[in-house]
């Protein structure tokens, strides 16, 4: 309903370049716009989509706090009519709505599980064991996004997950006031969490270009291929003790640390 009106106001005025995913909630992240099931409309937010088809790269889903599955099944909708993906901050979860029914029978495909280190879906279950959803989930092809945020990344989740071999198939921030000024801070700050946790520095520069470029149907981004936009960031390796907070202020300790010398 109003994302003609933010992109006039915002996107069209940023010096950088802004994609979205378009909320299925009629308003958005409002007070009480993404409960409001009357508020949902798959056409909508179809015809949206189309009609900004250089911006939407796909349909979001968040904080909904009814049982059922209206607001993923609107969004799949979407997400098929318009050939775009599906990105979930998984809300309510109850007996039917969980995460084995999200990850095996809901999302297709290319659809992104964010978040995925919350430790808040039974995303690990109580013997410390990834849930298996959750590889049943990737091997239909469903992509996990760490998506640290204010509270949804936690290292009583990363640590066992990676120590189990599921490590995320790309990494962002969730930028927000509360997030940059907690635990989260910024991109390398979270790649460098992601690099201390074993992952290996070629796999954390493409968890943050390519497959995130992939992901959003972009490909002519995130590379530095012969022809592609000189969009780069310098980055410097230092070694020492550094401390790292999750979503709680739960501090582990790292011996590297990324650092944004310059970009172009």
């Amino acid at each position: 309903r109003n994302f003609a009106d933010f992109r006039q106001r915002v996107i069209d005025r940023a010096k950088t370049r802004v994609f979205a995913f378009l909320n299925i909630s009629d308003v958005g992240m409002a007070p009480t716009g993404e409960n409001a099931v009357d508020g949902i409309s798959a056409m909508e937010a179809i015809q949206m989509a189309r009609t900004h088809k250089d911006i939407i790269v796909g349909f979001k889903v968040a904080h909904f706090a009814h049982g059922g599955w209206t607001d993923i099944d609107a969004a799949e909708a979407a997400g098929k009519e318009t050939k775009l993906p599906v990105m979930v901050d998984f809300g309510k979860m109850d007996q039917q709505r969980n995460l084995e029914t999200l990850l095996n029978q809901k999302l297709r495909a290319g659809d992104i599980y964010t978040h995925c280190y919350s430790g808040r879906r039974d995303e690990l279950l109580p013997d410390g064991k990834i849930n298996p959803a959750m590889r049943q989930g990737r091997q239909r092809g469903v992509i996990f996004d760490l998506g640290h945020g204010g509270a949804s990344f936690y290292w009583l989740v990363a640590v066992p997950a990676f120590a189990q071999k599921f490590l995320p198939d790309s990494i962002s921030t969730d930028l927000h006031t509360g997030s940059m000024n907690a635990g989260m801070k910024d991109m390398p700050n979270v790649m460098s969490k992601v690099l201390n946790l074993g992952a290996t520095l070629e796999d954390v520069i493409r968890m943050s270009t390519w497959a995130p470029a992939q992901e959003i149907q972009h490909p002519e981004l995130g590379n530095l291929d012969v022809g592609a936009e000189a969009d780069i960031t310098v980055l410097r390796m230092e070694h020492g003790k550094f401390g790292f907070l999750d979503g709680v202020g739960a501090r582990m300790d790292g011996n590297r640390r990324l650092t944004a010398e310059a970009t172009i």
